[in-house]
């Protein structure tokens, strides 16, 4: 019987982490199904989807709080994997406009109050060309509810885009 687990890591990030964290995984039999990490300011944060013989569970975990013990400023959260995603659209949203606070608020709100799942977002400052100043740009990988057509979605952001002053598009995206 096989096990599927999420691992959360978090801290400061260095050289050689993953391999750390891989060599705990595999030498209990496990291997990473799906897998995520960003590096920002220092700091890394990852999501890991582990598939395992249900027996190596128990060594894996003390593995890992191992090597968590042994590391300064790391952290590995566990947690079970076996929940399947609900069913919906996906879309892709993109956004660029100057750079002013309370554009993720904005957005982030609309998109809670129509049951709109945020699967994944990168967002960052890049230098404007002619404008002059900070433009913000925004990817974001969404899941919408079943219910909530694409179309009504485009609608209800691009009326907030009219009033942010900013570009929102949105695509077909696949999971």
């Amino acid at each position: 019987m096989h096990k599927t687990l999420v691992l959360t890591l978090s801290g400061r990030d260095r050289p050689g982490l993953l391999e750390q964290v891989a060599v705990v995984v595999s030498g209990h039999g496990g291997s990473f199904a799906d897998s995520r990490m960003v590096a920002v300011g220092g700091r890394i944060a990852g999501l890991q989807l582990v598939n395992l013989p249900e027996h190596g569970v128990p060594a894996l975990l003390a593995g890992l709080r191992e090597l968590a013990a042994s590391l300064s400023d790391f952290a590995v959260d566990v947690a079970d994997g076996a929940e399947r995603v609900a069913p919906g659209a996906r879309l892709t949203l993109e956004l660029i406009g100057h750079d002013r606070p309370g554009i993720v608020r904005e957005v982030t709100e609309v998109l809670a109050r129509h049951g709109v799942s945020i699967e994944e977002l990168e967002t960052r400052c890049v230098p404007g060309s002619f404008a002059g100043g900070e433009m913000f740009e925004a990817r974001a990988r969404l899941h919408l509810p079943p219910g909530l057509p694409g179309e009504r979605l485009r609608s209800l952001l691009a009326a907030l885009a009219q009033e942010m002053m900013v570009d929102i598009t949105l695509e077909d995206s696949h999971p």
